[in-house]
């Protein structure tokens, strides 16, 4: 009797010990709880973006993404500063359309590939477009730090600089497929022993550029597929995602007619590889067979 009432007892003291006593963990959890939210976790991105355009071009304004979560800390401390600094807030106000994208557990994760995969930067990340939703330039933030907080004068820098700026009086690439027909067509690797990309067919379908490819294999290549490619500057952008990896291609023109592809893999499965980038070159209308190692 005397031992279960000790530990009845016991049993109160430890309840009334927990409960008393303030930790940080407890603090940290407050902390969360009070924390406003300043992304949508239901809005769809894309409609966020046609959405800001008409009243960007009305205004004669750039759209300034923010691709970020509510859980991340610096994204709030980015949004305080574009709130409390005067002449920050005053040169989004007078020069930008801000649109929250919430990339939380991969919510808007089409955007996210729209735009090059910029949250591969960590968050928060930004992302600049005209008015007429062409992309200027990404900015990944944690250039804009300085210790515990973004510096003002950086960030500040940066709004300037890319506030006027348009994409040196080009089109949008679509346009330049559409009246000039550069991309479109079928290539073929220059390099009949690669062990990469083997066919870059771009087609246009209405005011869309499509892409399909196929990679080398064995004993035929692999069909990729198609995808819609997004203009950035003067190339064409396009992103893959064979369930491993996360793609970014980069397609240029080169003087000489042939076409680049620079592709960028970043894996995704958790296997510890690392990075890195390749860069093939195409010849338009060659014809090869692929299963055939040895060039014709």
């Amino acid at each position: 009797m005397k031992a279960k009432i000790f530990r009845n007892a016991l049993l109160v003291c430890v309840l009334v010990l927990t409960t008393s006593m303030p930790g940080h963990v407890r603090a940290d959890e407050a902390q969360k709880t009070t924390q406003p939210s300043i992304y949508d976790e239901f809005a769809d991105g894309s409609k966020q973006i046609a959405d800001a355009l008409p009243r960007a071009q009305k205004e004669g304004k750039h759209i300034l993404l923010q691709f970020g979560a509510n859980w991340c800390g610096w994204c709030h401390k980015l949004h305080r500063l574009f709130d409390t600094d005067q002449s920050i807030a005053e040169e989004l106000e007078s020069h930008y359309v801000v649109v929250m994208i919430d990339v939380n557990k991969e919510h808007n994760k089409e955007v996210d590939l729209k735009y090059g995969h910029p949250t591969r930067f960590g968050l928060p990340v930004i992302v600049i477009l005209d008015s007429n939703g062409r992309q200027l330039t990404t900015q990944d933030t944690g250039k804009l730090e300085e210790g515990d907080h973004h510096n003002p004068d950086k960030v500040l820098a940066f709004l300037k600089e890319w506030a006027h700026k348009e994409l040196a009086g080009q089109s949008p690439v679509i346009d330049q497929v559409t009246q000039a027909t550069d991309f479109v067509g079928k290539w073929t690797n220059k390099d009949f022993q690669t062990r990469d990309i083997t066919r870059v067919y771009i087609r246009q379908d209405g005011d869309t550029a499509i892409v399909h490819e196929w990679g080398r294999c064995h004993p035929k290549e692999c069909d990729w597929g198609e995808a819609t490619v997004t203009q950035k500057g003067s190339a064409l952008s396009v992103a893959w995602q064979p369930g491993f990896a996360v793609e970014i291609q980069e397609l240029t023109l080169l003087a000489d007619g042939s076409l680049q592809v620079t592709t960028h893999t970043h894996f995704t499965d958790n296997s510890g590889r690392k990075d890195y980038d390749t860069k093939d070159i195409f010849a338009k209308g060659v014809v090869h067979d692929w299963s055939d190692p040895t060039p014709k």
